[in-house]
């Protein structure tokens, strides 16, 4: 007896401890979310009609955290939420945030896209802030106008359904009397009338549910061609802004190198004209016949001094020609020094004897007549004077 009674409380052991298992396990599963890690990015509107604690928030159509906080901002946009975004969710910095919605109710969600590649991610620690532009606002108000007119649809349907609901208690009440009347052809003909009724309001509840379908259908179109356009007018005012600071860093460029060659043409003016100045100078003296090369060209002493130097140097050419042509041909002289030819029987001089040579009048060239000197004055006079223009 009390062997089978410790078996039941050993059963009853296991059984529960098994619960208790299971029931941590759910609870794991349930609340693992509130162990992952996660950073904060604050973004501002104008508008969060439909926008809630916990509604979800996606990137590329994958959930990566929930709103965590709203309130109200000193700043405009006036509306600052906080939203909770898992770490292993990387937001680029030009990402679109935007309102979006899902199933037939319409239930909110905020959404990023992906950006642009190349572009840096949003910081995760803190200071992440994003706003909404202006053409998502007016999407979010294009969104309450749809909601309103939702409202108004459901509100059709509502009454449609308790149509369908009194028509159900209807006939329950027919059910209830249709053996009594089962023979009464009165009670015939209104129960097909009902079922006609019946049948006739179904119908317009599938078309309405129909027409309700295709709305949605080509709401969620509407909503992918706005958010496709918003990004591409993002992109088209990247692109302008880019375009402009380039042509105004190449204006700047092409404004430095066209005054920096005005500057050098005016320094180029300049040196030219002081050198204008100094050829008149130069050219002046020579008139006037200061300085050596003005000398020079007036005096005729000069003149005839400058031809015998240019004779003197042209008869020592010679004479060095000949020298060199002569050791040339006897190279033994530069040792043994030139030695006169003496016959054989007198090899030293001693009985003949050398008779001395007449030294030779060197021919001077005779000065130039008075007519060509001054042919050769003008003529220097021509070369010398300078040519301005005018």
């Amino acid at each position: 007896m009390k062997l089978r009674s410790l078996q039941i409380r050993l059963g009853i052991f296991v059984v529960v401890g098994l619960l208790l298992l299971m029931l941590t396990i759910a609870a794991l599963g349930e609340f693992s979310k509130y162990f992952e890690a996660y950073y904060p990015v604050r973004a501002y509107f104008s508008n969060v009609s439909g926008i809630e604690v916990g509604t979800p928030v996606r990137l590329a159509g994958v959930n990566i955290g929930q709103v965590e906080k709203i309130q109200l901002a000193p700043i405009a946009p006036p509306v600052e939420v906080t939203l909770r975004v898992k770490q292993g969710a990387f937001i680029r910095t030009d990402a679109t945030l935007w309102i979006g919605f899902e199933g037939t109710l319409a239930q909110r969600y905020l959404e990023f896209d992906q950006g642009s590649p190349g572009v840096p991610f949003l910081p995760k620690d803190g200071t992440a802030v994003v706003t909404k532009t202006d053409v998502q606002i007016t999407f979010s108000t294009f969104l309450e106008r749809l909601d309103k007119t939702r409202a108004i649809k459901d509100k059709e349907i509502s009454d449609l359904l308790l149509r369908a609901t009194d028509l159900a208690d209807r006939l329950n009440i027919l059910a209830e009397h249709i053996d009594k009347l089962a023979g009464d052809e009165e009670f015939q003909n209104n129960i097909k009338l009902t079922m006609a009724e019946a049948s006739n309001t179904t119908e317009k509840a599938a078309a309405l549910m129909e027409k309700w379908t295709e709305v949605g259908d080509e709401t969620r179109a509407l909503v992918s061609e706005a958010r496709s356009t918003i990004y591409h007018t993002n992109l088209t005012a990247e692109n302008i802004q880019e375009l402009t600071k380039l042509l105004c860093e190449q204006t700047s460029k092409m404004a430095e190198s066209l005054q920096l060659f005005v500057d050098n043409l005016s320094k180029s003016a300049e040196g030219l004209d002081s050198a204008l100045v100094s050829l008149n100078e130069i050219t002046g003296m020579l008139k006037e016949g200061r300085g050596s090369a003005g000398q020079f060209l007036t005096d005729e002493t000069l003149y005839l001094k400058a031809i015998e130097a240019v004779d003197e140097v042209g008869l020592a050419a010679k004479t060095l020609n000949q020298t060199i042509v002569y050791f040339q041909e006897h190279p033994s002289d530069l040792v043994w020094g030139k030695r006169e030819k003496r016959p054989w029987w007198d090899p030293f001089g001693l009985f003949t004897k050398k008779k001395p040579e007449k030294p030779k009048e060197e021919k001077r060239p005779a000065p130039p007549p008075p007519a060509e000197e001054e042919e050769t004055k003008k003529v220097a006079d021509i070369a010398v004077e300078p040519t301005v223009d005018p």
